[in-house]
């Protein structure tokens, strides 16, 4: 079974991906050994065909879910097409994407052996809703908010740049003046981390959020 999940809502795919993984995967061991997720960008030839081609160790399919499928690379789009062509019998995949639809060749190819769903969002978010969730003190909601952003294209630096504006005129004289400037710094490092590759981009902005974040919770009590 092949699905593909097309457009920009996050919150509805995520629902529609634990219906097919309760029906996929129908115990913990399944979940644990019958599920992979690959992301197409970093996502390497030799992993994507080890990851079609592995057979299920406890449940009748394996589940394997490719996400930003519309950045794959040729080969791998080639090597995904030709397998699943062959219609295989021990897989569902699920293809993710944010994009309304796919380049013109890839999806005369899938289309036609996927069930397609379109997921449409009444709004956009965007780096402020991350400053919101981390004045609201919550980490974990943060970062699955900024892995969000970053799998719907927003650009690292673009998201830095919210940052800077929130830190310096939100978070000064709310955080002891050490915090703030170890958030300056922080800040500053994270724009380099980005523009010298010291880090891929992505976890540098990762990393800064943490670093930001600790630094808030650190100073709950100092905070007027």
């Amino acid at each position: 079974m092949l699905y593909l999940f097309l457009g920009e809502s996050p919150q509805e795919k995520d629902k529609r991906m634990g219906a097919i993984k309760r029906e996929v995967l129908l115990t913990r061991d399944a979940e644990k050994l019958d599920y992979a997720m690959l992301d197409a960008r970093r996502c390497s030839p030799e992993d994507l065909k080890k990851s079609l081609l592995a057979l299920p160790a406890v449940s009748e399919r394996r589940l394997l879910v490719i996400r930003q499928i519309h950045k794959l690379s040729q080969q791998n789009k080639n090597i995904l097409v030709e397998f699943v062509a062959s219609k295989p019998g021990h897989i569902v995949i699920v293809l993710e994407t944010t994009q309304s639809s796919l380049p013109k060749k890839l999806a005369a190819d899938l289309n036609p052996l996927a069930r397609v769903e379109s997921f449409r969002s009444g709004y956009k978010i965007t780096p402020f809703d991350l400053t919101k969730l981390m004045a609201a003190r919550k980490p974990r909601e943060a970062l699955k908010l900024l892995s969000q952003l970053l799998d719907e294209g927003q650009q690292p630096v673009q998201i830095t740049g919210a940052l800077v504006w929130y830190w310096g005129n939100k978070m000064s004289g709310r955080v002891t003046p050490e915090a703030f400037q170890s958030g300056l710094r922080a800040l500053q490092q994270a724009d380099l981390n980005i523009k010298r590759t010291r880090l891929l981009p992505r976890q540098a902005v990762e990393v800064l959020v943490v670093e930001l974040m600790q630094l808030m919770v650190s100073n709950t009590n100092s905070i007027k």
